[in-house]
């Protein structure tokens, strides 16, 4: 059994999911690829073909956007947010963190992607 879960076995799964939305794939790759490299994410999906209405400097507006849900520890979401908030392409960007609760061998892999790499590898 990895180190992780030997660590974590025995306490609740929890995870954070992070989302936020982008206009466009190639913004939503860097994101996913970026968070990812960085072991700041265990997982990212980007979800296209979403449409988006919400009220923007007085008007009603509409728009296709790409929704990108991360996963991460909870001792890592700080960063998570901290990083979107440095890197994200909107003026205004939606970054929302939700407390999850996931099953402990999920919860467990999510917390080993996201640990710092070993010096050795």
């Amino acid at each position: 059994m990895p180190i992780f879960q030997r660590k974590l076995r025995g306490m609740p799964g929890k995870i954070c999911l992070i989302t936020t939305t982008v206009d466009n794939e190639n913004a939503a790759r860097h994101i996913a690829r970026s968070l990812v490299a960085q072991h700041l994410a265990a997982c990212v999906q980007m979800l296209p073909d979403m449409r988006s209405c919400y009220r923007w400097q007085g008007k009603v507006e509409e728009a296709s956007e790409f929704l990108i849900q991360i996963k991460t520890a909870p001792t890592r979401a700080g960063e998570v947010m901290q990083w979107l908030a440095r890197h994200h392409p909107y003026a205004l960007a939606e970054i929302v963190r939700l407390d999850a609760s996931a099953s402990d061998a999920y919860a467990a892999w999510v917390a080993g992607s996201v640990s710092d790499p070993d010096p050795g590898t």
